[in-house]
């Protein structure tokens, strides 16, 4: 299994590419990060093939929030917002980017 996800839609959403953690392309451990107008940052790194993803929120380089989520099935970018799925957990976490950043979470439908 791999987390499922569309690099393009997180360029769009994020305005950069990722930056690779490890030097082998295909291990696919990425990072990216976003910095709104408020100077609010979110920041997201992922392992694409173990399932595994991290996410913080800072402002002026101090982090306020930071969360690592297992068993991730897919990222998936709705208008300007990130829906973060994990295998078998009741809620989705959401990193919402316009008009300014926050992180919410939404109950699975169905669970």
């Amino acid at each position: 299994m791999s987390i499922k996800y569309d690099e393009y839609d997180l360029l769009e959403l994020f305005g950069s590419f990722p930056i690779m953690l490890c030097d082998d392309y295909d291990v696919g451990i990425y990072y990216y990060s976003y910095t709104d107008s408020c100077g609010l940052e979110v920041s997201l790194n992922f392992s694409v093939y173990e399932q595994k993803c991290g996410m913080g929120l800072s402002i002026n380089n101090i982090c306020h929030f930071e969360i690592d989520l297992s068993n991730v099935v897919y990222l998936r970018k709705e208008d300007w917002r990130l829906r973060i799925r994990q295998q078998n957990v009741e809620v989705d976490y959401i990193i919402c980017f316009k008009p300014n950043i926050f992180v919410t979470t939404e109950k699975v439908e169905g669970k």
